[in-house]
């Protein structure tokens, strides 16, 4: 809203959060925020659009695109690592269980942060949401290694080993 209507992106923002301040949930005005704020590279009030759209949108792929868009933001500064954790934990919770990209980020978030506990959690639950055996034994072995090694819990890992056999059987 206002973001064709005038040329200056200051103003736009201006009269869209007015906005805002009128009806709280107008997706419009957030949208037109949302383009108008990665515009203007402001990244802290990016945040705050995408959170808010978010939690008011009902569409799940809308949600999930959204949210990884929110979690990529946070990927690019080290300090904000864990917010970005927390955005791909809440689509695998809370929006998509069985979305294999939220698995595959937070593998490879949890991986960078030698954080071997919720990886193993989340490469066992990757294992059982995806079919294909080969791609379920890779996501085991991994998982069986974290045990084994990060963690030093031979005992899970045997078990994880076992179910690979089973799989391979």
């Amino acid at each position: 809203i206002y973001v064709s209507k005038v040329e200056s992106p200051a103003d736009a923002i201006h009269f869209n959060r007015l906005i805002l301040e009128d009806d709280p949930n107008d997706a419009e005005a957030l949208g037109a925020l949302d383009g108008l704020f990665q515009q203007t590279e402001d990244d802290a009030a990016l945040v705050d659009v995408l959170a808010r759209r978010i939690d008011l949108s009902d569409d799940v792929p809308h949600r999930i695109a959204l949210s990884f868009r929110l979690g990529a933001l946070f990927e690019q500064q080290p300090e904000t690592m864990a917010r970005a954790i927390d955005v791909y934990a809440r689509v695998r919770s809370d929006i998509d269980p069985t979305d294999l990209r939220a698995h595959a980020a937070l593998e490879r978030l949890y991986g960078q942060l030698n954080d071997h506990a919720p990886l193993v959690e989340v490469l066992l639950d990757h294992a059982e949401q995806v079919e294909a055996p080969d791609t379920q034994i890779e996501l085991l072995l991994r998982a069986a290694r974290h045990q084994e090694v990060g963690l030093e819990q031979a005992s899970q890992a045997v078990e994880t080993y076992r179910q690979i056999l089973e799989i391979d059987a």
